[in-house]
């Protein structure tokens, strides 16, 4: 019998990754006012960037198996008010300290509503056997919320419009997402029946999810160096001015956007493990041209093709652990974004100290090493999914 997907709960969950992408990119777009009404450098600021990977960290810490037990309905609620909050507030806020407060709000409810949503898409496509699929075209969405919000923050400041426009019209956005949430209804939670194992030995989730999260966590976090530090890198290495700069960062989501098309149809032929390491091994190949290139469209070509491989890892990683845990969707979404959240607080907080001590190549040049490692990881995932499917043995 043909099982068909349930579209409207599936477009829900596209359309509430689409604000997560302007979450974690709205505070780099913003860096030069934020950092103006601070009185403060933008290493500074971009501390707020390491709020959002402690509230994701503290939510996701729990909100997975939540979403398993008891539903992705409540838990996707509860994190779109926390990220409306973030919106809201942001733009008007005077204090440092309450900033750091609704940056940790925004990062909670950017967790809430990740972990859910890939779970709710699980849910929805996992039944027809097209979960791979689905998940890589989780980060189109999310590229576009990084295209988008780039662009509109270079038309609000190179038109001296008020950058807080860009906070309140996600905000507006994220209202109709609640609404929209609460209207809809959603799939049961999907659970494969004990007899349709493919695999020779069952998986682990402390020893097979904990490596496919440290595959996801070096890969991941080249991207967030990229994203942080790729506009002021620009404009340091290509003397553009920091307006023109965050034009920058939107080459490297476009990237993104048209990496996860292309990757979301490879993947019906080639298997997530190849592809992570490929991905990484492009990656670290195309940062280290971009830190050592002396022409812009070299330089631009780079950056383009690090988001084209980088973005769409996360969900070949989801894809995988969701093939792995079917029965656990939800905690291993959590896994793998906790794994991504550590990376996204630990990157500012380190990166920024390189920066003020050694220089903007020298922090940027943390993708080199990033990726690098993740070659290493995902040979070792891929070796290890060989033996789980019985094609070699355990040494």
């Amino acid at each position: 019998m043909d099982i068909k997907v349930q579209k409207k709960p599936a477009v829900l969950a596209y359309c509430c990754i689409l604000i997560l992408g302007a979450v974690v990119n709205i505070i780099n777009s913003t860096l030069v006012p934020l950092s103006a009404i601070y009185a403060t450098d933008i290493s500074q600021v971009s501390f707020f960037i390491s709020c959002l990977g402690i509230g994701r960290i503290i939510t996701q810490l729990f909100c997975g198996p939540l979403a398993d037990r008891y539903g992705r309905k409540v838990v996707s609620l509860s994190g779109l008010v926390m990220v409306l909050i973030f919106f809201s507030l942001m733009p008007i806020l005077k204090s440092f300290p309450a900033a750091i407060a609704v940056s940790i709000i925004g990062g909670m409810g950017f967790g809430m509503i990740n972990t859910s949503m890939l779970a709710l898409i699980f849910d929805c496509f996992a039944p027809t056997g097209r979960n791979s699929t689905a998940q890589n075209y989780v980060q189109l969405l999310f590229s576009m919320g990084g295209v988008i919000t780039p662009f509109v923050a270079n038309r609000l400041l190179s038109g001296g419009l008020y950058w807080g426009f860009l906070y309140w019209g996600f905000a507006v956005y994220t209202v109709l997402l609640l609404v929209a949430t609460i209207i809809i209804p959603f799939p049961q939670r999907y659970i494969r029946k004990s007899y349709e194992t493919d695999f020779a030995v069952k998986p682990s989730l402390l020893r097979d999810g904990l490596l496919l999260c440290t595959v996801v966590f070096f890969i991941y976090g080249s991207g967030v160096v990229s994203m942080n530090w790729v506009s002021a890198f620009a404009a340091d290495k290509l003397g553009i001015d920091d307006t023109a700069s965050v034009l920058i960062l939107a080459t490297y989501n476009i990237g993104c956007v048209i990496g996860t098309i292309f990757f979301a149809q490879l993947i019906k032929r080639v298997h997530g493990t190849v592809l992570l390491i490929t991905n990484s091994a492009i990656a670290f190949v195309s940062f280290s041209i971009s830190v050592l290139a002396k022409s812009f469209p070299l330089f631009i070509v780079a950056i383009f093709v690090s988001g084209f491989v980088v973005a769409v890892t996360f969900n070949i990683g989801i894809g995988i652990g969701g093939e792995l845990f079917s029965n656990n969707a939800a905690t291993i979404s959590a896994m793998i974004s906790i794994s991504s959240a550590l990376i996204t607080l630990l990157t500012p907080i380190i990166t920024g100290y390189i920066l003020r001590q050694f220089g903007i190549r020298m922090a940027f040049s943390a993708t080199i090493v990033l990726s690098g490692v993740a070659v290493v990881a995902a040979v070792l995932m891929r070796k290890r999914y060989s033996v789980l499917k019985g094609t070699i043995k355990a040494v």
